[in-house]
């Protein structure tokens, strides 16, 4: 259900905006945490019955438009699942994928694959597995990009688990993309220049 309200008496902890969350401690309310904030708040004893809220639209009067989210869907791993019957064509929709990453980074991190499944009608497929409270901004930047891999396209929370769990899949190449909203790319970036400069002394 979506809620329009004031929060009040809130400190922040990060830049609050669309996307990022307010966390509801009880004794008080905390807004700008990215999802990886909040799954490693809700990994621990003392913060796992905390209340999470999505911020859909953030005011600068201060108001906000927020969703309240479901604690285990931070712990869930989601999926788009591009299927092809030629190889070249799962290849093609892989360097699209790394190339649209290049140009515009995700919103969170994913990891992309280039298998093979064996016995399947269409055997080449270009994985790509996220957090689950990302589904929807790693669509809209599909779309944003006007990003159309498969032939066939399923996607899911189950459907990730199954393709974790098939043993007979031959990974080809694969591809690790780093997030705009979840701070990994920035995170990334950073270690990067740390490794440059440390390489240099």
């Amino acid at each position: 259900m979506n809620l329009s309200l004031q929060v009040l008496n809130t400190r922040s902890v990060g830049t609050v905006r669309a996307g990022r969350y307010v966390v509801d401690f009880g004794h008080e309310t905390v807004s700008g945490f990215t999802a990886r904030e909040v799954a490693a708040l809700l990994e621990s004893e003392q913060f796992r019955d905390i209340r999470v809220y999505r911020i859909h639209n953030a005011y600068p009067d201060g108001r906000m438009e927020l969703v309240g989210v479901d604690n285990t869907r931070f712990n869930l791993e989601d999926c788009f699942l591009f299927f092809r019957a030629a190889a070249t064509q799962a290849r093609a929709d892989f360097d699209a994928l790394r190339g649209a990453a290049d140009r515009d980074p995700p919103p969170c991190r994913a990891r992309v694959h280039l298998a093979k499944l064996p016995d399947a009608p269409r055997p080449h497929v270009v994985a790509m597995l996220f957090p689950a409270e990302y589904a929807d901004d790693v669509s809209a930047w599909l779309l944003r990009n006007d990003l159309q891999p498969g032939d066939v396209v399923e996607g899911g929370v189950s459907r990730a688990g199954e393709y974790a769990s098939m043993s007979d899949a031959l990974i080809v190449d694969r591809l690790q993309l780093w997030g705009i909203e979840d701070g990994t790319l920035a995170e990334h970036d950073a270690d990067h220049v740390a490794l440059r400069g440390a390489a240099a002394s």
